[in-house]
Formats: structure tokens, C-alpha cells, sequence
């Protein structure tokens, strides 16, 4: 507060000091610098105006003599010995006003106006650069008249705020010679008032004369009206916290009012004031109202509702009974109701008997909003754009209730969810499904189907392997999870201990098998529900008509179930937690949320994380943070619940607790180019999750954080973690966790990418293994299958996962792997998509956009709502992941995302529409289509409305494999089509460049690589390298293809523009060219 006023002091000056130069608001300096100075003297102003004083004196005339001319009277400056005192003081008073000036000015400043020799040439020089001239204080004059006109308050801004804002504006216009009449103001002022002064406005013009009255005076007024307001709220706040005070009854508690129309539970209101316990005569009279109101409450039963609770439980004191004074026996350290004086007359012979008094006094409990477990449930549709053919309700089975909030948990049939709402509607009259624990045969068909057989296990044969791996196979570290406890310190908490070690399963033989959508059931043993397991079979041998009691599942006397019954089956007690939570606070309260964060503190012991150490001085604490996310597979279904403990890095400062940052990350284009090469050599890709990768990342900085929330050690609650290994979180974390899994990887062999720094390869003589990274999740195949067994049990040795397998899903790609070939889709994310915009019922089309071209910026059009626009665009970008056909049209939306328009949100719809019709198409990499690498070229001249840029369009393929596309408009303009399609050639000449020099990682070498255009004269251009009129405005850059095509690198070709392939990507087709290029491009759908 001190250097804050000292500040607001040398701002606006004192009696010794000028006011600080204020650049921004140079007005109102230049106003209080010259009372400033008209303070300090008076005659500065005049010599501001006028310049410095120069002293002078009068030469009489001398008439004519001698042939030499009369000289009239002049004057002559004198010299400085000549000066009386009047001279000097008149020239002080100059130098006075230029020091005066100059000790206001800032550094910057002064330097510009040091060379000045007077203060007038000072003042005037400022006023010419911050004021500026005639034509530059005219506009300014008109900017503030026109903010004059345009005045009103602002939100959440004060009176006294609005009138220190209006009279900076009144000066500001004054200064540049701009002045109202007292009355235009006052009328100004006060339309620009909050609309609930208007009333008040209103009386005060008709019973005030606005000609007479000023600002100051209305000023005044307003303020005189605010805080009469404000004294009265305070009144009425302070008469309302007067009535609600609570009294001490020191007689026998009864029920209040609130109590008792909530509850059957007798309340004690045993809370206590000193202030009026102090008075004998208030505290007698008191207690016998009290037991008055008492007798009146139980014989009214004036209120009543449906849920009430009794308890024989006593509360406990609120307060401190040794203050308080018995009213039966006047002895102290006791209530009324816990004397024995009174309990030995009055009091019931047992607490029994006495609950049974309650009840028969007051009404019964309701337990209405208790249903029976497993009962029929209908989930109703509570949508507020409800489809004509959408269903009104679903059919469900009641699970019970959630524990962190007050809603039903459900399982909706037609789903297959675990869902948590108060929609729901229960029909308890018919049969319930059984509960788990009771003996029954759905019971014993649930354990045969969670009865997952271990496949036969063989060591891997060492013939024909070749050499780097280790002989002997490293054992494995299965994963467990912890058993389900309460939240303990983490010096309490011991990581899971290692199985014993078996042998490595054979990658060959292991099948994943989709669950059935109607057994869609995790395994209760586990946290993490497994995706693979024997589907149950039934017995392959005829039943018979009878059958021997003993073999009878169930109860005989039960009565018959029907397959349909068996199906809907739901066992409610095996499924984990849906929902996510919010704070720590509803996490702790969920059983399966709690053992996920102390599975995730077991990794942290485990990986030797951190050290629990006593807070350093001078040093960031990083805060930690929960974070509570559910792990989906390729099909949407939960299979465990993740509780991650993330630092929070934006704390970090650059230089002090981090150096480096960056991590190199697999590309999409290097994903397919890697499950391209797979599906032409014909083997099976593998991935694998490291579970908590990051907590393997060696740190090189010293990094505390807080201990985490929920977690806190109760014996050293002030002590901090330090670090040993990388935190989720933190801004070093993927670099260290890359350094780390490099430096392995090399230790073991293995040799970086040339191109790409994520992709590891070990050749030997006739086979090679590749290993893919992103971040922690690793894909890695081999042309010999015993080379991937071996990549397995190093890894296992190392690093402990969380998934192995197959790979299905990756980075939201759907992948299909087959004996002939590869496909990869994204049809559960297009599901996504249709549901999250509720597009699900539109009207599919063929195409994504129909011909001719007809989006342009629209300015007259209806705007739209630009976060729906801009989050459409985002899902269809990353839905081009594995979808080429809709590039181009995503692009040309994309770039209206700015101030989107009608016309733009109904393109867009219409390629979800398109989506709609086609959800499962994807691309298909068959095994038996070559591997040689062709490109595709194509432009659209001037197809932007906008500013006349063309669009680049190309393709590469490998092998009839699409593995690259691009859609893009160009940076420069065209000025003809020759140009642009020159242009368009040369990008595509340096992806086809980085595809070849990616390629020779995989022990592919190509040469002459062709690039299809159907432009003649690009062709030529490229090819002859001669200085022409077509060639001038092409920018330098471009013109690398030419040496390409010297080296013999690559070669141009001339293609028809009905077999363009690239024209997919430059302009929108019919129906029956885009069905074609698609075939041709590898776009298929799943049946086909």
C-alpha cells in the first residue's frame, strides 16, 4: 500500500516535485504541468507562450554626418556583464521552466528534446509529438466527439467510476477547443446512466431545472440517492441477521419447525449465546415456551413428508456442556433433557420403549424412492429435439444408485451402457433377474463364461532365429492390480509383487475375439476387463427328455425362462465405474475410482518416482492434480477406469526448472506408410502400451511437487516430493521419456530412422523388425513372427504394460488385419460424429459436394453460431485421417471459419450427410498390389473467390496403396494455368521425395519415380529449364522439381484428365467420377 501511494504521488506531483510525464494521457499532463508551473511562477506561462526573455537595450537615432546615412532607433541585445538584476531574473525564470519540464520527462523522452535551448521550444515540441498537428488534432477532435456521442456505461462500472471516465473526456475535449453547454452535458450524463436510474432521472428533471443545474450538482445528487440505497440494504440485512440469531435453550430441547416437517429425528438444539444466557429471567421464561411449543408440536402433526428417517442414535453436543445450567435441578455441566432427575419421572424404562413412543406419536416412514435391484426399468428420452421415429424410452435394468450423486444406475438394453439418470420409470410388478450372489444358474453360466483356459505355453524354438536377441528368454512381469482399499497415506501403499516368471506367449497362436454386444461383461477380478478370452459353447451332445435332479441348475420349482430372458441377463454387481468424476472429493467416495489412484501411487513406488523429502527453500512446488478419464476400445465399451496424477507444468519457468522440451512424434503419413509395408510383406502387426511410460523418463533438473490431494502423508503434512523420473505433466516429460526408450532400444541394437527419428529398425540377413513409436504407445512387426515373441520379452524385461496385443486400434484408427491385406477405417469416430451434432437421422447423400463450385465469403448471408461451425470442421479434419474422399471439401470448409455463414454451415452438413451414408468406408492395403511409389498432380486455377488462389491437389500411392494426400490452396497467385499446375507439381515432388527417402529405412531404393499431371506445359517447363515469359512470376523455390528431373530423381508424365486421380482433391465430381476415383484410389467399404 505504501508503494502504491508513493507511486500515485509522483504521479500527479507535489508542491517540490512536477507531475510524471504521461505518454497515454498526454492532455491531462500538459493541463497539471501548467499549474504546475503557474504555481512555481507566475510569468512562466507567459514566457511558455512567448519564448525566453532577452534582455535589451535602446540605441538612440543618430542623424545623418559626414556622408554617412541617419540611423533610426533600434535595439540592441545587451551584453551579459551589462545585465541588472531585473534581466537576470527574467532569464531564470526560462531556465527555471525548461529544468522544471525536464525533470518530468522520462528518459526516452528527454533525449529527443535535450538539444532544446529554451522552454518554449521544449513545450512545443512535446505538444507537435504527442498531440500532433492541425490535421492530426482535428481527427483527434473528431474521434472524441464522436466517443462523446456514443457515451455510456460499461458493465459492472460504479458511479463514481463513470463520472471520473465522463470528466476525463470533458477535458480531453476542452483541451483541443471543444466545449458543451452546461445543460448538453448534464442530459449526457445522465442518459448515460444504468437503466435503474431511469425513474429516478426521470422525477429529478421534472422537479429540477436542467439549464441551472451542473454536472457537480447532479453529481452529487446520484451519489446522496446511492448511498441512502446502500444504508438501507445495510439495515435490512442487519434487522434480518437480528431475528435469525440463535438463542440458548437451557430447558428441554424440542424440535424446530424445519426439523420436523423434514424429518421424524428429534433435533437438540443444544447450541448456546453467552450474551442471553446471562439473564436468569430471559433464560426461565424461554425454557417454558419452549416446553409449551414442545406439547403443541406433538399433538398438532401439522406437517408431514414422504421421506422421513428415525434414528435412536443421540447427536452429539455442539457445544460445551460444562457452561450450560440444568433448568430441573439448576445444577451445572448437563442439559434438561440428559438430566436424572427429571429421566427418573418422566422418562421412558428403555431407549427401545421409547422408539417405539415415536412411532406411535408420529407418521410413518415412506420408502418410495427405494426399488428392488434387478427390477424392470424404462429409461425415458428426454431429448429436446425428439426425432417422429425416435423411441421415447429404453428398456433398462434397475442397478442400484450412484455415489456421487442422486441418480438411478441403469443398464439400458439397447445400448449395452451403464447409465446414471432420474428419467427413468420402474414396473416392479413383474420378475426381477437375479441377484449374483444367490445360487442360480445364470450365476453358474456367468463363472463358465468368465473361465478364461490358459493356452499351452512353449518356449520358443532357438532354430533358425537369427542372431541379436539373448538365448535365454528374460521372464515376464505380469501385470496385477491392487486389491480394492480404502485411500491410505502413500507411504502405506506397496506395490503389487511380481508372478512367478513363466514363458512368453506365442504370438502366432493368440486370437482376439469380439465380445457379443448381448455378453458384453467385464471380468470382476480385474479392474481391467480383457478382451479376449473362450467364447462359451454349449454341449455338443443331444439333451434328453429327463434329466437327474442333481444336474438341474437352479431352483426346480422356479418356473421356465425363455432364451430371450436368459439374453437379457444383466449381472449389475461386475461392472466398473462409468462416470468420471469432477473433483478428488466425489472420486474418494467411489470404491473402483479409489483403487484406481492407488494402482496409479503403487506405479510411483514401483518405478522408484519420487522421494518424499522436507520443502526446500527457494524453490517452486509444483501442484499435482487428479485427472479421471475411462478407457474406451475400438467398440466404445469401458474396459477399466484410469486415475491419472498429472503435475501442473504451466507453473514451470523456461531455463530454471526445464531446458528442453522437445519430443519427436510419429506422423499419420508414417502410420500408413509402416502398415502399408506390412500388408506388402505379408505380416502381422503388433502393439503394445507401456503402462505409465512417462514414469520411466530419467529427469536431468531437481522438480518438486506437491503431495497429491486425497494422499496427504498425515506424519509430514508440510514435506514435498522431489523427483527422480518424469511426471505427467510436465513440459520435459516427453523428451525424457523419448531419451530414455531411444538410449534402450539403441542399447539393444537397434538403428534410428534416417528420416523419421520415431521409427527403429534391426535388420538381419533375410529379415527385419520395425518398431513405430507414439509417445507410449508402440506398434512393431517383423517378416518372422519369432523375431516379434522376442521384441515381447525384451520389452516385458524392461517396462511393465498395460495392453499387448494385435493391433485393432490405434490413434483412432480402426484396423482390420486379414490374410489379404489391411483395412483402416474410422466408424465408431463417425458414429461420434453423427451423435454429437444429433445428425444421426439425416437423409444420406452420395457425395460430399456437389458441382459446380459455389461457396464464396457470402458476406450478405445469416451468420452463424461459430463454435458449432469451427467444431464441426475440427472432427471432419481429423476424420481425414483415414478418409481422402472428403479432403477437399473439409478444406474449402475450413477456410470460412472465421465468420462462417448459412450457406457454409449447409455445405458442411451435407458432407456429414455423406458420412452418414457411407460411415465404414476406409482404405484398403491389399497384400498382392506391388510396392512401387506413383504420384498424382493436379490443380484448380483460380479456384478461390476470394483472392484468386489455385488449389493443390496430389496423391501418392505405393503400389495401389494411398498412403499421402494433400489438399491445399496455394500460397502465391497464379496468372495462368500452366503456373499452377508447375506449382502444384513441385509440392508434390517434395512429398514424393520424402516417401522415397523414407522408404530406403525399409531396404527400398527407387529411382525415376513418376508423377502423373495433365498439364502439358507444366511438363515442359520442368523439363526445360530455359528462362520463359510463362516462368517469371513463378517463385524460386518451385523451381527444385527441375533438378529433380535433371538428376533422374523423378520423371513427369502426362496423364488424361478423366484418369487424374488428384481430382478428387481439387474440385467437386458427380456421382458417377467420384465413385470411380474412389475405386481407383482403394476406397472400399467393409462388405466389399
Amino acid at each position: 500500500m505504501a508503494l502504491q501511494a508513493k507511486d500515485n504521488y509522483f504521479d500527479t506531483g507535489s508542491a517540490g516535485k512536477p507531475p510524471r510525464f504521461n505518454k497515454d494521457n498526454f492532455s491531462l499532463w500538459k493541463t497539471r504541468m501548467e499549474l504546475f508551473l503557474s504555481g512555481s511562477d507566475p510569468q512562466i506561462p507567459y514566457f511558455l507562450e512567448n519564448g525566453p526573455h532577452v534582455p535589451t537595450q535602446t540605441v538612440h537615432p543618430i542623424p545623418a554626418a559626414g556622408g554617412q546615412p541617419a540611423l533610426p532607433e533600434r535595439e540592441l541585445v545587451k551584453p551579459v556583464t551589462d545585465w541588472n538584476d531585473e534581466d537576470r531574473r527574467l532569464v531564470n525564470i526560462d531556465t527555471k521552466a525548461r529544468s522544471l519540464i525536464a525533470m518530468s520527462l522520462p528518459d526516452d523522452v528527454f533525449h529527443s528534446v535535450c538539444h532544446l535551448r529554451s522552454a518554449k521550444e521544449i513545450w512545443d515540441t512535446l505538444c507537435v509529438q504527442y498531440e500532433g498537428t492541425a490535421v492530426l488534432m482535428e481527427s483527434r477532435k473528431i474521434f472524441l466527439v464522436r466517443q462523446y456521442e456514443s457515451f455510456i456505461h460499461q458493465k459492472d462500472e460504479t458511479l463514481s467510476q463513470l463520472h471520473q471516465r465522463f470528466n476525463c473526456l470533458l477535458i480531453d475535449l476542452k483541451t483541443i477547443g471543444t466545449t458543451y453547454s452546461n445543460s448538453e452535458v448534464v442530459t449526457k450524463f445522465m442518459e448515460a446512466l444504468p437503466e435503474h436510474w431511469e425513474i429516478y432521472t426521470s422525477c429529478l428533471t421534472m422537479s429540477k431545472d436542467i439549464k441551472t443545474l451542473t454536472l457537480s450538482e447532479l453529481y452529487g445528487i446520484l451519489l446522496n440517492r446511492e448511498q441512502q440505497k446502500k444504508l438501507k440494504k445495510n439495515l435490512i440485512r442487519d434487522s434480518k441477521e437480528s431475528k435469525s440469531t440463535s438463542v440458548a435453550l437451557v430447558s428441554d430441547s424440542v424440535p424446530s419447525v424445519a426439523a420436523t416437517s423434514s424429518s421424524v429425528t428429534i433435533t437438540e438444539l443444544e447450541s448456546s449465546d453467552s450474551d442471553m444466557s446471562e439473564d436468569p429471567e430471559f433464560n426461565e421464561s424461554l425454557a417454558l415456551l419452549t416446553r409449551s411449543f414442545k406439547k403443541f408440536a406433538k399433538k398438532g402433526n401439522f406437517h408431514k413428508k414422504k421421506h422421513l428417517s428415525i434414528t435412536d442414535k443421540p447427536k452429539s453436543d455442539p457445544v460445551d456442556k460444562a457452561t450450560a445450567i440444568c433448568y430441573n435441578c439448576q445444577g451445572k455441566g448437563h442439559f434438561a433433557n440428559d438430566c436424572r432427575y427429571r429421566k427418573s419421572q418422566f422418562a421412558p424404562s428403555s431407549a427401545k420403549s421409547s422408539s417405539k413412543n415415536r412411532l406411535r406419536t408420529l407418521s410413518k416412514p415412506s420408502i418410495e424412492h427405494l426399488h428392488i435391484f434387478g427390477c424392470v426399468c424404462y429409461i425415458l428420452n428426454n431429448k429436446d429435439n425428439l426425432g417422429k421415429f425416435d423411441s421415447k424410452s429404453d428398456d433398462g435394468i434397475f442397478l442400484g444408485y450412484s455415489s456421487i450423486s442422486k441418480t438411478y444406475r441403469v443398464f439400458n438394453k439397447r445400448r449395452q451402457t451403464i447409465e446414471e439418470t432420474i428419467h427413468v420409470k420402474f414396473d416392479e410388478s413383474g420378475p426381477t433377474f437375479p441377484h449374483p450372489n444367490d445360487n442360480t444358474e445364470i450365476n453358474q453360466w456367468a463363472d463358465s463364461f468368465f473361465q478364461v483356459p490358459e493356452p499351452p505355453i512353449a518356449d520358443p524354438s532357438p532354430q533358425d532365429l537369427p542372431d541379436g536377441f539373448e538365448d535365454n528368454p528374460i521372464p515376464p512381469t505380469d501385470i496385477t492390480t491392487p486389491p480394492l482399499i480404502n485411500a491410505t497415506p502413500i507411504s502405506q501403499i506397496t506395490p503389487p509383487e511380481p508372478d512367478q516368471p513363466t514363458n512368453s506367449e506365442d504370438f502366432s497362436q493368440t486370437t482376439v475375439s469380439e465380445p457379443s454386444p448381448t455378453n458384453l461383461l467385464p471380468d470382476p477380478s480385474s479392474n481391467e476387463a480383457s478382451t479376449s478370452g473362450q467364447v462359451y459353447q454349449p454341449p455338443a451332445l443331444r439333451w434328453t427328455k429327463d434329466h437327474p435332479i442333481d444336474q438341474v441348475l437352479g431352483n426346480p420349482s422356479s418356473g421356465v425362462k425363455t432364451r430371450r430372458q436368459a439374453g437379457n441377463v444383466c449381472l449389475y454387481v461386475n461392472f466398473i465405474s462409468e462416470n468420471e468424476p469432477k473433483e478428488i472429493d466425489d472420486a474418494l467416495r467411489d470404491p473402483a475410482w479409489v483403487s484406481a489412484m492407488q494402482e496409479e501411487l503403487a506405479e510411483f513406488i514401483r518405478n522408484n518416482v519420487w522421494l518424499l523429502v522436507p520443502r526446500p527453500r527457494k524453490r517452486t512446488i509444483i501442484g499435482s492434480k487428479w485427472i479421471f478419464r475411462n478407457k474406451l476400445d475400438e467398440i466404445g465399451t469401458i474396459i477399466r477406469n484410469k486415475a491419472r496424477l498429472v503435475a501442473q507444468g504451466y507453473r514451470q519457468e523456461e531455463g530454471i526448472d526445464y531446458d528442453e522440451t522437445f519430443a519427436p512424434v510419429a506422423t499419420l503419413e508414417a502410420i500408413r506408410l509402416f502398415l502399408a509395408f506390412a500388408a506388402h510383406m505379408n505380416f502381422k502387426v503388433y502393439q503394445m502400451d507401456i503402462k505409465n511410460a512417462f514414469l520411466n523418463g530419467k529427469l536431468n533438473e531437481e522438480v518438486y511437487v506437491a503431495q497429491p490431494p486425497g494422499f496427504v502423508d498425515p506424519k509430514f503434512p508440510d514435506h514435498v516430493y522431489k523427483l527422480n523420473k518424469a511426471l505427467y505433466g510436465l513440459k520435459q516429460a516427453p523428451r525424457a521419456w523419448y531419451d530414455t526408450l531411444s538410449t534402450f532400444l539403441l542399447s539393444k541394437g537397434f538403428v534410428r530412422g534416417k528420416i523419421d527419428s520415431t521409427l527403429f529398425l534391426k535388420k538381419y540377413p533375410k529379415h527385419i523388425l520395425l518398431v513405430q513409436i507414439y509417445v507410449d504407445d508402440i506398434i512393431f512387426g517383423s517378416t518372422n513372427p519369432k523375431l516379434c515373441e522376442k521384441f515381447e520379452l525384451l520389452m516385458k524385461s524392461e517396462y511393465k504394460m498395460s495392453m499387448m496385443g494385435e493391433l485393432t486400434f490405434f490413434l483412432g484408427l480402426q484396423i482390420k488385419q486379414s490374410e489379404k491385406g489391411i483395412f483402416i477405417n474410422q466408424g465408431k469416430y463417425v458414429h461420434e460424429m453423427l451423435k454429437k451434432f444429433d445428425l444421426t437421422s439425416c437423409t444420406p447423400m452420395k457425395t460430399p459436394m456437389a458441382p459446380p463450385l459455389s461457396l464464396d465469403k457470402d458476406s450478405k448471408g445469416k451468420p452463424v453460431d461459430v463454435t458449432l461451425y469451427r467444431g464441426m470442421i475440427g472432427s471432419l479434419l481429423y476424420l481425414t485421417a483415414s478418409r481422402p474422399d472428403i479432403m477437399y471439401s473439409t478444406c474449402l470448409c475450413a477456410r470460412y471459419q472465421a465468420e462462417p455463414k448459412e450457406s457454409h454451415l449447409t455445405a458442411v452438413k451435407r458432407i456429414f450427410r455423406y458420412l452418414k451414408g457411407t460411415p465404414n468406408m476406409g482404405l484398403w492395403y491389399s497384400k498382392d498390389s506391388g510396392f512401387d511409389l506413383t504420384a498424382y498432380s493436379d490443380s484448380d486455377f483460380a479456384g478461390c473467390k476470394i483472392d484468386r488462389k489455385s488449389t493443390t491437389g496430389g496423391c501418392h500411392l505405393l503400389g495401389g496403396k494411398l498412403v499421402s494426400w494433400t489438399s491445399k490452396k496455394q500460397n502465391s497467385v497464379s496468372t495462368s494455368t500452366a503456373e499452377a499446375e508447375y506449382v502444384a507439381a513441385g509440392i508434390c515432388c517434395a512429398q514424393v521425395l520424402w516417401l522415397r527417402n523414407q522408404l530406403q529405412d525399409y531396404d527400398i531404393q527407387l529411382s525415376k519415380i513418376p508423377i502423373y499431371c495433365d498439364n502439358t506445359s507444366a511438363i515442359a517447363i520442368a523439363n526445360n529449364p530455359v528462362l520463359h515469359s510463362k516462368t517469371k512470376h513463378i517463385e524460386v523455390r518451385y523451381h527444385f522439381i527441375r533438378d529433380h528431373v535433371m538428376n533422374g530423381d523423378i520423371e513427369l508424365h502426362f496423364v488424361p484428365t478423366e484418369y487424374q486421380l488428384a481430382d478428387l482433391f481439387t474440385k467437386p465430381l458427380d456421382v458417377t467420377r467420384f465413385n470411380m476415383l474412389l475405386s481407383e484410389l482403394g476406397m472400399l467399404n467393409p462388405e466389399e
